[in-house]
């Protein structure tokens, strides 16, 4: 339980996210919530990392496209 708090806290600050938002969780007593956001906030933070991947392979590609032509 610690260790995904300290992750999640982790990406919080080398992401620059809002700090108010990482002061709820922590003082969220109701561990089933606490978890749920966590588990929301990885799973936002997964889906932007994957939305720079695919923007960054379609920007690739299109280079790639137009230097064939």
């Amino acid at each position: 339980m610690q260790h995904i708090k300290r992750h999640v806290s982790q990406h919080y600050t080398s992401h620059g996210m809002i700090m108010e938002d990482k002061q709820r969780r922590e003082q969220c007593d109701d561990v089933e919530k606490m978890l749920h956001i966590q588990i929301r906030d990885a799973a936002e933070l997964r889906l932007r990392h994957l939305q720079k991947d695919y923007t960054y392979r379609e920007t690739h590609l299109k280079r790639t496209n137009n230097h064939l032509f």
